[in-house]
């Protein structure tokens, strides 16, 4: 739908807000919903023994995982 929105905004001849809230809404859904699949795939036991060498990036001790989760929505708005 990004996609879409994107499109119309740039063949469009003129500026509209409401459009532009709408792809930053969906960019941002998106984002966050990607991130919070991404770390409870990578915190479970079996994908940390299955997939090696991809999961496993989130650390699994108590103030280290607190500070990735911390640290997400100040990744997200950079």
């Amino acid at each position: 739908m990004t996609v879409v929105q994107l499109k119309t905004l740039m063949v469009g001849k003129e500026f509209d807000w409401v459009l532009m809230v709408a792809i930053l809404v969906s960019v941002t859904f998106v984002a966050e919903a990607t991130t919070y699949i991404t770390y409870v795939k990578d915190i479970g036991v079996l994908s940390r023994a299955t997939g090696k060498l991809f999961y496993g990036f989130v650390p699994l001790g108590r103030v280290r995982r607190m500070v990735v989760k911390v640290g997400e929505p100040i990744l997200l708005s950079v």
